[in-house]
């Protein structure tokens, strides 16, 4: 069957049905449908949905769906979501996220989470077993977890673990482990272990072992050895 009726149009056609409407138009298609309307454009088709409206744009498509809109662009896709934002960056992801934003940077991972700022340049992150935290920037970076430590400026260095110490500017050096401390600046040496210790000034050196003592100044000079059958003092 048709119809057509004018003035301005109607037009209407089965064996299951096409519809056309004008005056800036209407268009109907069925078998499970389609459907598009002008004055700048809506268009709509199923089948598990598709969906389109212009002025700019905006689109939807399901099965689980997809969005898009434009004027500088929007961006939406789901079966567990991924998300876009543009006028300089926003972008979401999930199945446990992932968001990224720019001017400059910001960027998130979940899953039991990265975080990172750049501007700023700061991040941090929780991992499965330890809480961590790290900062970066220009001039400094900065690391921390349960069991370590960790900085860095133009000047400064520092290290931290639970068996470890370590500290460095341009004027000291410093050491520590279990067994072994040492510690440097312009002016100092020191050095110790379980059977050593070591120390120099600009003045004086001192040096002992299980075995030897050693002490040196500008008026002094000071020396032991430990010998099975007793001791033998020099000076």
């Amino acid at each position: 069957a048709g119809a057509l009726l004018c003035y301005r149009v109607r037009f209407f056609v089965t064996e299951r049905v096409r519809f056309f409407v004008t005056e800036r138009e209407r268009f109907f298609v069925a078998e499970r449908v389609r459907f598009f309307v002008a004055e700048r454009v809506r268009f709509f088709v199923t089948e598990r949905e598709r969906f389109f409206v212009a002025e700019r744009v905006r689109f939807f498509d399901a099965e689980r769906v997809r969005f898009f809109d434009a004027e500088r662009v929007r961006f939406f896709v789901a079966e567990r979501v991924r998300f876009f934002v543009a006028e300089r960056v926003r972008f979401f992801v999930t199945e446990r996220e992932r968001f990224f934003v720019t001017e400059r940077v910001r960027f998130f991972d979940a899953e039991r989470v990265r975080f990172f700022d750049a501007e700023r340049r700061v991040g941090v992150l929780l991992c499965y077993r330890e809480w961590v935290r790290f900062f970066v920037t220009e001039r400094v970076r900065f690391f921390v977890t349960e069991r370590v430590r960790f900085f860095v400026t133009e000047r400064v260095r520092f290290f931290v673990t639970e068996r470890v110490r370590f500290f460095v500017t341009e004027r000291e050096r410093f050491f520590v482990t279990e067994r072994v401390r040492f510690f440097v600046t312009e002016r100092v040496r020191f050095f110790v272990t379980e059977r050593v210790r070591f120390f120099v000034t600009e003045r004086v050196r001192f040096f002992v072992t299980e075995r030897v003592r050693f002490f040196v100044t500008e008026w002094e000079r000071f020396f032991v050895i430990t010998i099975t059958v007793g001791v033998l003092l020099c000076s």
